[in-house]
């Protein structure tokens, strides 16, 4: 009885409820609890009063909040590497079927990116059943390049890793449609200036690029995921100056379609340049600077 008095000396009746006791009493006595803060026992179901009396929950000793992108610890290895393995998988498995069925069409192309000649001769043979092969190959060079740009929001902390299916949809969905407003654009612009043979030729020179680039990506992707800590860095700068030489050889290849009408629609030429070339890249680079 004598530890139990001294225990609660100064508190009054230990067994009075603090509710019923007058007002001011209440107050002091919720003044003490806020003074000297609430007390975790470990036990996530304990409920303690805050300084207004209100009661809260408080969470349990050692309970730490989950980390959706990143631990803070190990910066260039993705957290969804179980999760991309699948991706992996059927990324592989279709990019071996590809190109055991379609390898004549793949090989054509690949030289396509730098002879004239052949883009010119598998331009003029795409109505023939070439054209069918060519979109299947480009579906699947979308799907690769949305993966690497998913991949590389990973890298740089921009979005989450606990969907990366969705995330990879998502992305490809975009690439789909940035391509296919390039394409409505050439046709437009074939329309206007009344050369449709040279913007179809470049628009089907877009297409042949963008199938090579998606091929090319896949190894990319593959090292970009399970390289080991120190060569992420390195694997993420090659794969994007492949990347910027692929567009750099289109681009080029596009003034050399367009050095045959350039003097007679200079100013719709440079209006073109700005809005359907310069722009898109430079929204990206702003995006990305902005990000990081």
């Amino acid at each position: 009885m004598l530890c139990a008095n001294t225990s609660f000396a100064g508190r009054g009746n230990p067994f009075e409820i603090v509710d019923r006791l007058p007002e001011e009493a209440a107050t002091s006595e919720n003044s003490l609890a806020a003074a000297q803060g609430p007390s975790n026992t470990g036990n996530p179901f304990d409920l303690h009063r805050d300084a207004n009396g209100a009661l809260v929950a408080l969470p349990a000793a050692g309970q730490e909040e989950l980390l959706l992108v990143r631990n803070g610890e190990r910066r260039a290895v993705l957290d969804a590497r179980g999760r991309l393995l699948g991706i992996h998988l059927l990324m592989l498995l279709a990019l071996g079927v590809l190109w055991t069925l379609f390898r004549p069409v793949l090989t054509n192309s690949y030289r396509a990116l730098f002879n004239d000649s052949m883009l010119s001769q598998l331009h003029r043979k795409r109505a023939g059943g070439l054209q069918g092969q060519l979109l299947v190959c480009y579906g699947f060079s979308m799907l690769s390049i949305g993966f690497f740009l998913y991949l590389l929001t990973q890298h740089y902390d921009i979005l989450p890793s606990d969907r990366p299916w969705g995330h990879w949809g998502m992305m490809s969905l975009g690439v789909a449609g940035l391509l296919g407003l390039k394409h409505l654009a050439l046709s437009f612009y074939g329309w206007l200036w009344e050369v449709p043979k040279e913007t179809g030729k470049y628009s089907f020179a877009v297409m042949v690029n963008a199938l090579l680039l998606g091929m090319a990506l896949v190894p990319a992707n593959l090292l970009i995921s399970y390289a080991p800590d120190y060569a992420t860095n390195a694997v993420v700068s090659v794969s994007l100056a492949l990347v910027s030489s692929i567009l750099i050889l289109r681009s080029l290849r596009g003034l050399a379609i367009a050095n045959s009408f350039l003097s007679r629609h200079t100013l719709l030429f440079l209006l073109y340049i700005c809005a359907i070339e310069i722009a898109p890249v430079a929204l990206l680079v702003k995006f990305v600077s902005e990000n990081l």
